[in-house]
């Protein structure tokens, strides 16, 4: 049986962070082969199209500005990923060059100063607050208990459907 494994459809943001990883890689003025290596092993993963690969190979020989790159990357996962994938680069030659480590250093402030810590906050704290609830309502000791009920699976339908949201014992 021949099985085939299908490539991940490449976005617009994933595309942009693999142009900006190539930027980087231009950030030292020298594309070693390990960085070529890395990016066209990373290249042959995923689906591109003929219009992207083509775009992607013109960059190794013409340096474009990573920021420019990074504007146009609107996934925050592909944001955070262009960092990381960056510093695996700086690295790939074996020496971490100032000017790398300069890039580095602006492209991971550049991304901190995009974050809305009031956000983050916010949607953590109503993640707290619902599990917070739902585990109040699991501890009730008016609530179903395992073994302790005449109909022995009334306890796992109040636990499935506390788990939905719904709360039999509610007012």
């Amino acid at each position: 049986m021949n099985i085939t494994r299908r490539k991940k459809e490449v976005f617009h943001s994933q595309f942009m962070m693999m142009r900006g990883m190539i930027a980087f890689c231009h950030s030292d003025g020298v594309m070693h082969p390990e960085e070529i290596g890395y990016m066209f092993a990373m290249m042959n993963r995923v689906d591109l199209t003929d219009e992207q690969r083509a775009r992607l190979e013109a960059d190794f020989d013409e340096p474009q500005d990573i920021f420019e790159m990074l504007r146009e990357i609107n996934d925050p996962a592909f944001r955070s990923q262009l960092a990381c994938f960056a510093r695996i680069l700086a690295f790939k030659d074996g020496v971490l060059d100032e000017s790398e480590k300069s890039l580095l250093n602006k492209l991971e402030a550049t991304l901190r100063n995009d974050i809305d810590m009031d956000a983050i906050k916010a949607q953590v704290d109503t993640f707290v607050s619902a599990e917070l609830k739902q585990h109040d309502l699991r501890i009730d000791k008016h609530r179903p208990q395992r073994g302790k009920h005449g109909i022995p699976w009334i306890y796992l339908l109040d636990r499935f459907l506390l788990t939905i949201g719904i709360d039999l014992m509610k007012e």
